[in-house]
């Protein structure tokens, strides 16, 4: 009997070791599949967050773009509308000038 229980206790810190050396490794497993699951929901809950910004940054672009665009093309039309009275004004004073001659 003296025997089995010096077996016991022998097998006891061994057994008792790898026990906890199992139960660290699947604690810190757990924990690390935690740690991986909320930087995931967190990199997806800020994906959002940027995809907001960036379609926000993106239709600001555009309205910009839009407006610029639209100005360029008034004062297009503004020159083409000077250049063309400038054509005409020229066009009279030579005609004015040759009567005159």
């Amino acid at each position: 009997m003296e025997e089995s229980n010096k077996e016991k206790n022998s097998e006891n810190p061994l057994t008792k070791g790898w026990n906890s050396f199992i139960y660290n490794i699947q604690e810190n497993f757990q924990n690390f599949q935690q740690a991986l699951k909320d930087q995931t929901e967190k990199g997806i809950e800020d994906l959002k967050k940027n995809q907001e910004k960036v379609e926000t940054f993106f239709l600001g672009v555009k309205e910009k773009w839009k407006d610029k665009l639209s100005e360029w093309n008034d004062e297009i039309k503004r020159k083409g509308i000077e250049t063309k009275e400038q054509l005409e004004a020229g066009k009279q004073k030579i005609a004015q000038d040759f009567e005159k001659w």
